[in-house]
């Protein structure tokens, strides 16, 4: 028997019954001269499809598995993958039960035969009545090559070559970070001129006296001046903004009673950012696509650990090999043409940092060294269009609950010294 083109919605099936090149009538939807294929041949074809994405929940290693009330806590039948969730049938040629009968005898067809069965052969769909799951849901979070290639990027610029590519090609930081950069290119965004951004630094002494020397004095600092950070090496001097003034003064955590010097520019031309605050959902393709990539599943989960990673202060280690590969990854992504990053702030929870590629004016002072070797000078981007002097009267610290918050009350007796205690020697010792 034979199905049609006809009978089913989804275009890689189409495309598979199309391409065998036959035409005629179809067994089920009755559809006349249109290209057809046996239905062992598109059933072989989606039960291999099938096994891209999911397992029998048997294989899961009992992970689904609920000792107690004796049933499995996840999982689905092939009717409901292929029907309710796909919808690879036509609506419009097959109602609800043509389409579970075509499937039935898609999966018949394809499945082993009698003989096959009289010598041991097991059907892995049973015919339709294995639950299916997954697979590597439970592991696929830590387990995918989003994570492998950023931790193996992390690995080698902290510990095997921080400043040249070494090695064969497939270790070149390119290659190893060539799942994440793909990734990346979906959260491509374009800042637009007249884009308001704000900068803050200390106060010095004096307050230089002209509109331009206010500007260089709230650009970024001089080369000689540049210090480690989370972006940029010491010495590589990029300039760093927020979105609003309270994030700019949460970033610098200035003490009660400092003068803050807060600058509000205004871009000037169109920048390309990578964008780690408003990240994209990210989705496989299906799984009849010849271009169907299982670890795309959890691609969008990663993509928001990144960016977290990405914005948090590093604790529990030296700044200076913890920061390693943030600044390596900030460089990698300047040479595929971004002009910056945005991602969230780790000392604000709503404010959002712009960490921009542009240093401060006269970054360079040798007339031995090339334009294309030069830093681009943050006021060909941007603006100082307000400067305002403010003076930090207080701090203001908040805790908000969570899941793991834990309280305790005490009573006076549990603040008794120990030598208040009266302390008792057991009966066998009290001859000691």
């Amino acid at each position: 028997m034979a199905c049609c083109e006809h009978c089913f919605d989804e275009e890689h099936i189409v495309e598979f019954i199309r391409d065998f090149g036959i035409k005629g009538d179809c067994d089920y939807c009755s559809s006349k001269d249109v290209f057809i294929a046996d239905l062992s041949d598109v059933g072989e074809f989606i039960r291999e499809c099938i096994s891209k994405a999911y397992e029998d929940v048997d294989a899961s290693g009992g992970l689904y598995w609920d000792s107690e009330e004796k049933e499995y806590t996840a999982g689905q039948y092939i009717e409901e993958i292929l029907i309710d969730e796909y919808a690879i049938f036509s609506e419009e040629k097959l109602n609800i039960d043509e389409q579970r009968q075509l499937l039935d005898d898609l999966l018949s067809e394809s499945g082993p035969d009698w003989h096959d069965i009289k010598d041991g052969a097991v059907d892995p769909l049973d015919g339709g009545s294995t639950l299916l799951v997954l697979r590597d849901e439970f592991y696929g979070l830590d387990s995918n090559k989003y994570v492998y290639s950023w931790n193996a990027f992390k690995h080698s610029v902290k510990h095997h070559a921080r400043f040249f590519d070494l090695g064969q090609i497939e270790d070149k930081r390119d290659a190893i970070l060539a799942p994440v950069l793909l990734l990346l290119d979906e959260q491509r965004i374009t800042l637009p001129a007249e884009t308001t951004l704000r900068r803050a630094r200390e106060a010095g002494l004096d307050l230089p006296k002209t509109p331009k020397e206010i500007q260089n004095e709230l650009g970024p600092p001089p080369l000689d001046k540049a210090k480690h950070s989370r972006m940029s090496p010491s010495g590589i001097s990029y300039c760093y903004l927020s979105d609003k003034p309270e994030t700019c003064l949460s970033e610098i955590k200035p003490d009660v009673g400092t003068r803050i010097w807060l600058g509000r520019f205004l871009t000037k031309i169109d920048l390309n950012i990578l964008d780690l605050v408003d990240v994209q959902a990210q989705y496989p393709d299906s799984i009849f696509s010849p271009d169907y990539d299982h670890d795309k599943n959890w691609a969008t989960i990663f993509l928001k650990s990144f960016a977290h990673e990405i914005s948090r202060p590093i604790k529990g280690e030296s700044n200076s090999l913890g920061y390693i590969p943030t600044q390596v990854f900030t460089e990698l992504i300047r040479s595929k043409g971004y002009d910056g990053i945005k991602y969230k702030s780790s000392q604000r929870p709503s404010g959002v940092n712009y960490t921009l590629f542009c240093g401060p004016v006269n970054a360079t002072d040798s007339d031995d060294l090339s334009l294309s070797s030069r830093m681009t000078c943050f006021t060909e981007w941007m603006r100082l269009t307000l400067l305002k002097t403010v003076s930090i009267q207080a701090i203001d610290y908040k805790a908000e609950s969570a899941f793991f918050d834990r309280e305790q009350s005490f009573t006076e007796s549990d603040m008794l010294a120990e030598t208040d205690i009266k302390d008792e020697k057991p009966e066998h010792l009290k001859d000691f």
